[in-house]
């Protein structure tokens, strides 16, 4: 065997002549590898001027001397540079980071000091304050910086804090879990996870609600507040149950007998035509009623400018209208009144034979009335058509006798 197998150091043979070549062969390898120290890792080209007996680690694309001998062992002596390949196992001090690295067997790494009960572990150049440490998931070996800080009052924050948890956890909550914006904390509760047990600590025959118009906490309701007789008022609700099992909510305005509200509070009007529209009908053209003023318009339902009644609420409502016609010939030979839903219903048409109905050939009132059931949104008018004849008829209209009218509302009974 020619050399050794760790570094490679050449042995004599007892027919060697000049062995003293051997010797200091082996005694200038043992003196760049043993305690190894080297000055700088991070250059790439050789120093200007080294002293004799420098070591350094090329980096990565060495150029000029060093070429090609990237992370070798480069040792400066007698006026020239000698390389060594480092093999797994080498230790090296670095002069300027004040480290020690180590070789993998692929290249060298930070060897981290400390641990054990003594001494500090020492983290990478950048590492940020009260960072939690992580370690580098390919080499298992590198501490480094996390997006998680832990200040000495135990406060932990991060920028996306996030996970699933795999097993049992108990957290004790000493307040309220609460945050707002950006950085705040939101706890999501899995369904059914509160269960009767973890409301048990209620005042005796309490229930939990809301008593309030707005949000906010809710409060104790006592038995003496449930059952404390008060009389409605407009605004008021109650909870039932549907057929189907359903839990609902039912205004105490739209109970039969209005629950108790004040009749002046319920949604209703009396609006008429305060001038005659000439020529409107007579030849089968129907005619929207649409009366511009009010006497009363109570909750504003009932428009001047389109003739619609719009409905605020699921209830039922009662309508009345009267409309007067003149000008009706002997060709003419009915009249027809009714009230028109926004679904397309149709309500309580009213025939009439036109002429001889007219007492003098010339005017004709036609009334009708019914009830209906509206859910919110819906709107209700008057429309009216004469035939038969040519489009002569008039619409009466005037604010005096208002025999041309539609009245109406929310009914209570």
């Amino acid at each position: 065997m020619a050399d050794s197998t760790n570094l490679q150091l050449p042995y004599l043979s007892g027919a060697m002549s000049q062995k003293h070549v051997a010797v200091n062969e082996s005694l200038r390898r043992l003196d760049a590898l043993v305690c190894l120290a080297i000055e700088d890792k991070d250059l790439t080209a050789p120093p200007g001027s080294p002293a004799d007996g420098v070591r350094y680690i090329p980096k990565a694309a060495a150029t000029g001397l060093w070429s090609g001998k990237e992370g070798y062992v480069a040792h400066y002596v007698d006026g020239a540079w000698e390389f060594y390949t480092p093999r797994e196992g080498f230790l090296a001090y670095v002069a300027d980071e004040d480290a020690f690295y180590v070789f993998d067997g692929a290249a060298w790494n930070a060897l981290e000091t400390g641990g054990g009960g003594g001494g500090d572990v020492v983290g990478p150049a950048s590492a940020t304050d009260e960072a939690l440490v992580r370690f580098d998931g390919t080499t298992g070996k590198l501490v480094k910086n996390s997006g998680a800080t832990l200040d000495d009052s135990g406060n932990l924050s991060a920028s996306n804090l996030s996970g699933t948890n795999t097993g049992d956890q108990t957290i004790a909550l000493t307040g309220d879990v609460s945050g707002t914006g950006t950085g705040s904390f939101a706890a999501t509760i899995a369904d059914d996870a509160v269960s009767n047990a973890k409301a048990a600590d209620m005042g005796a025959w309490t229930v939990k609600l809301r008593n309030a118009g707005t949000s906010g906490d809710p409060t104790d309701a006592t038995l003496g507040d449930l059952t404390a007789e008060e009389a409605p008022v407009s605004g008021d609700f109650l909870l039932g149950f549907l057929g189907t099992g359903e839990i609902r909510k039912f205004d105490i305005g739209d109970l039969p007998g209005g629950g108790g509200a004040d009749l002046d509070t319920l949604p209703g009007f009396f609006a008429y035509k305060t001038a005659q529209s000439d020529d409107a009908t007579g030849d089968s053209t129907e005619v929207d009623i649409v009366c511009d003023a009010t006497e009363r318009n109570t909750g504003g339902n009932y428009s001047t400018s389109t003739g619609l009644y719009t409905a605020d609420r699921n209830a039922m409502h009662e309508f009345f209208a009267t409309i007067r016609f003149n000008g009706i010939t002997s060709s003419h030979n009915y009249a027809f009144a009714y009230l028109l839903r926004s679904d397309g219903v149709l309500f309580t048409g009213v025939f009439y034979n036109a002429y001889q109905a007219a007492a003098q050939g010339v005017t004709l009132v036609v009334a009708c009335a019914t009830r209906m059931y509206l859910t919110a949104g819906q709107t209700v008018k008057v429309v009216a058509q004469v035939s038969g004849g040519s489009k002569v008829v008039d619409v009466a209209g005037d604010t005096a006798s208002r025999r041309t009218y539609f009245s109406g509302g929310l009914t209570t009974g």
